[in-house]
């Protein structure tokens, strides 16, 4: 804790100091309610007011904020009851602690509102398992948890209810607009800019505490939204013509011109415009109007002269037009989610209803993906349950006076890492040796004035709550250290003496932190973090090179296992950039935004053979022109140079040096589709065009190699 941060705290906005001023007028009167009940619910109050107040954030709109919080309060009920009747048995307790934790810290992976909510969810069981008492004080305890609820939740939403702004959504409106700009001018102006966009929210993420993720909502969307806007940005760049414009056709012009407005209005929408609506029905239809119109004109110029070079550009045009729509009807549809805007028809409890059938899909889907030990969040999950379930059985078996401090401290300094582990701890006791002094030294003024201790207690909450966002994480301790010495003195005087308790018993839970740290999985996400990107790289470069082999040659589907290798490569790539972001400390920003960089062509290279998945899938079994099948071993060798890329990434070994881009042959090409055309077979004429298009597409990657090896260059 330096002076500096006390004298210049982070609270711009000061949305930190108005939640603090909500904390330090709510606590209080819970506790002094809970105190009229019976001290049992004045403690299950405080900590239940103090939990929902502090440690929960809850972002979104409000009555989804609203449901949030209530159904976290309902949980809170849940884990009470099932705490109190283990509280006897300390087999019992840390078993049960050992299940519930884990169950917990791995539900996280799932959204950020299940993430957000898990410190005030695991003091809702541990407070219950550690305070031993009988089946008949569950009541006064729910009453107490109860009241904090029926407090702090609507103080949370009607009292300076103003959210703190979203840089991230605001930054991504920004980019929308210049790749809208891009887009719509191509000119290396407007290339320029768009980069600009995009690194500034590479760095916006690399400075932000976790990236937002998860299978369904909001999160989710705008972490897939950045991976899709910097592919679109890298393919426009590519495609920087003045005057390709004057050259296409009234269908092409129409579908570029829809395209910048689809980017345009989810700009707007990101800002909170629900009235602008990217169309993305047109966006679709444009699509097949191009190919239609552009198989007419191939078949009315079949016996016109022949001009390779204009053929080529033709196709070339459409299929650029195609691939821009393609990725910003991406975006649209996830700014649909992102935005809260409906996007179906019907009434309210059906949407809601098909929403929640889509999100515990997605969930099954996430859940089953980060079920290993190959999974950052399932490591940490198991390490954090372990942690826990010591602290239960040695604090219980030690019979420490206040053992769900012991718990507490293995909450609050457990990282994903044994360096981060350490790091937390010592600021933690550093915090809290200091709240004690100062608490001690406070307790000894008032002595036994009942009445100042409870002026003193709104000060103390109100630090408590303000001092971790604003200040520092020892400042955090430091503050909630305070508070709670105030209220035990309120509860039972017992002096400053209950500070050497508190210091004793933390004391216990740091080591078993340190402990638990230094024996499961020591070097946390930086470990798993580069070999999770090389994966990520092996599986999208031999599934995408597999997809174009199989348009070229007409060999038969691709493998369903392929498909899901990749992806299931690409979620756990997320999970453990998650992690590495809140292990900062040791990992600069360039490094972190190079890894960033990484993963979003990781991404981009997946859902490139994604694409051509979809255009094979509709030409598997019509036959290819012989021209073609020269680009099979381009394919082989681009998907080769590619999982050798990634493979020694994750080695931590040098990787293969970037190939000299390998233009398509048009010639060859171009020949092959003339013959198509005049055989009169309009599918056949579209298969060619495909393979032509999914050449285009494997240039397009084979440009990346120089990108993302300087990339992997900065990692080291």
């Amino acid at each position: 804790m330096r002076l500096a941060d006390l004298v210049h705290p982070t609270d711009p906005g000061h949305f930190t100091l108005r939640s603090a001023l909500r904390v330090a007028v709510v606590t209080p009167i819970a506790f002094a309610i809970g105190l009229q009940i019976g001290p049992q619910a004045a403690l299950f109050a405080i900590f239940g007011s103090l939990s929902m107040g502090i440690f929960v954030d809850f972002d979104g709109p409000r009555q989804v904020r609203a449901l949030a919080y209530t159904t976290l309060s309902l949980a809170g009920v849940v884990l009470i009851c099932l705490g109190t009747l283990c509280s006897h048995d300390p087999l019992a307790a840390t078993v049960a602690m050992g299940v519930v934790g884990f169950a917990i810290l791995f539900a996280g992976v799932v959204n950020g509102y299940l993430a957000s909510a898990t410190p005030a969810a695991l003091l809702a069981f541990v407070l219950p398992v550690m305070v031993a008492a009988d089946a008949d004080q569950i009541p006064q305890r729910l009453e107490g948890w109860l009241l904090a609820s029926v407090l702090t939740i609507p103080s949370i939403l009607l009292i300076f209810p103003a959210r703190p702004r979203d840089r991230l959504r605001s930054g991504i409106a920004d980019a929308c607009n210049a790749v809208a700009d891009l887009v719509e001018l191509r000119t290396e102006e407007t290339a320029a800019a768009a980069a600009k966009a995009i690194e500034g929210l590479h760095r916006r993420f690399a400075s932000t505490p976790y990236r937002p993720t998860g299978p369904t909502g909001s999160t989710g969307a705008l972490a897939e939204m950045l991976d899709d806007l910097d592919w679109l940005t890298a393919t426009a760049s590519t495609l920087v013509d003045a005057d390709s414009a004057t050259r296409s056709t009234a269908s092409e012009r129409a579908l570029h011109e829809a395209t910048v407005a689809a980017l345009r209005s989810t700009g707007a929408l990101l800002r909170g415009d629900l009235t602008a609506r990217p169309d993305t029905e047109f966006l679709s239809e444009g699509r097949d109007r191009i190919l239609d119109e552009l198989l007419d004109q191939l078949s009315a110029e079949v016996d016109a002269p022949e001009d390779d070079d204009a053929l080529w550009a033709r196709m070339t045009r459409a299929w650029q037009v195609r691939v821009t729509s393609y990725v910003a009807l991406d975006i649209a549809g996830k700014a649909l989610i992102a935005s809260g805007a409906p996007t179906e028809e019907g009434a309210w409890w059906l949407r809601y209803l098909r929403r929640q059938s889509v999100a515990l899909a997605a969930t099954r889907r996430v859940a089953t993906v980060q079920s290993g030990v190959q999974s950052v969040w399932f490591r940490n999950s198991v390490r954090g349950a372990i942690g826990l379930a010591l602290a239960v059985l040695i604090a219980q078996e030690t019979n420490v006076q206040h053992g769900f401090w012991v718990v507490l401290g293995v909450i609050s300094v457990l990282r994903s890492s044994a360096v981060g582990t350490s790091r937390s701890i010592v600021q933690a006791f550093l915090g809290t040796l200091a709240g004690i002094v100062i608490a001690a030294g406070l307790l000894l003024a008032i002595g036994d004035h009942e009445i100042a201790l409870w002026i003193a207690l709104p000060i103390a909450a109100f630090f408590a709550a303000y001092a971790p966002k604003a200040l520092s994480f020892a400042a955090g301790q430091a503050g909630f250290s305070i508070a709670v010495l105030v209220a035990f003195n309120l509860i039972d005087p017992t002096g400053w003496k209950v500070g050497i308790i508190r210091i004793e018993d933390v004391s216990i839970g740091f080591a078993i932190s340190l402990g638990v740290g230094l024996l499961f999985w020591p070097r946390g996400a930086a470990a798993l973090l580069r070999q999770s990107i090389g994966t990520a790289f092996v599986t999208s470069g031999r599934y995408t090179a597999a997809v174009c082999a199989r348009m070229f040659g007409g060999l038969g589907p691709v493998t369903a296992e392929q498909s899901r290798e990749a992806i299931t490569a690409e979620g756990r790539l997320d999970i453990a950039l998650r992690q590495r972001l809140s292990e900062r400390g040791a990992y600069d920003n360039v490094r972190l935004a190079a890894a960033i960089r990484l993963i979003a062509a990781a991404a981009r290279i997946r859902r490139t053979g994604a694409s051509i998945e979809t255009l094979y899938s509709h030409t598997f079994d019509i036959s290819r022109p012989e021209a073609i099948r020269p680009l099979i071993g381009d394919a082989h060798d681009l998907g080769d140079w590619i999982a050798a890329f990634g493979q020694a990434l994750a080695e931590d070994e040098p990787g293969p040096a970037p190939q000299p881009p390998d233009p398509v042959a048009h010639p060859s090409l171009a020949a092959g589709v003339r013959e198509a055309v005049a055989a009169g077979d309009r599918q056949r004429a579209f298969a060619a065009v495909s393979c032509v298009w999914t050449g285009l597409h494997l240039e397009l990657l084979g440009r990346m190699q120089a990108r993302i090896s300087a990339a992997a260059a900065a990692l080291d």
